[in-house]
């Protein structure tokens, strides 16, 4: 593989993934462990108790399906979030629909040429519903 070709990360995850499904696995692999184990210093460096938030189009339980085309967190899944739990204080769970994401995006203001960006994001009700299932888990650390 051409290395030299990729602007984007994600871009490179699908070619290498193309080229060779079985050893993509081991460089998958590799990235779950890093996630699990950078997270896990993120958590140790911060001096308050953390609360890990689960924005996404898909559940970590669909993650088992994950590919390099699949939507953010990309490959992380639930048993990485178990891995991790014992360090943090508390974990909320948002899962966007389709219909949240449309409604999302009518509420955003971009120029048209960044609209395929636009799309792409989770939008505006995916950040009110992730407020509004954060508001509870902080409060009982206050």
């Amino acid at each position: 593989v051409d290395f030299t070709e990729f602007n984007f990360t994600r871009h490179l995850l699908s070619t290498l993934e193309a080229a060779g499904a079985e050893k993509f696995e081991m460089v998958k692999q590799e990235l779950r462990e890093a996630w699990v184990a950078r997270m896990k210093m993120l958590v140790a460096q911060i001096d308050s108790p953390v609360v890990l938030l689960w924005l996404s189009d898909h559940s970590p339980e669909e993650c088992t399906t994950c590919s390099s085309e699949a939507g953010d967190p990309l490959f992380v899944d639930r048993a990485m979030l178990r891995e991790v739990e014992p360090f943090i204080a508390d974990l909320v769970e948002v899962v966007v629909d389709p219909g949240d994401r449309a409604e999302g995006l009518s509420q955003m203001i971009f120029a048209d040429l960044d609209e395929p960006a636009a799309r792409g994001m989770l939008g505006a009700v995916a950040h009110a519903r992730a407020a509004a299932a954060l508001t509870p888990a902080l409060e009982r650390l206050l």
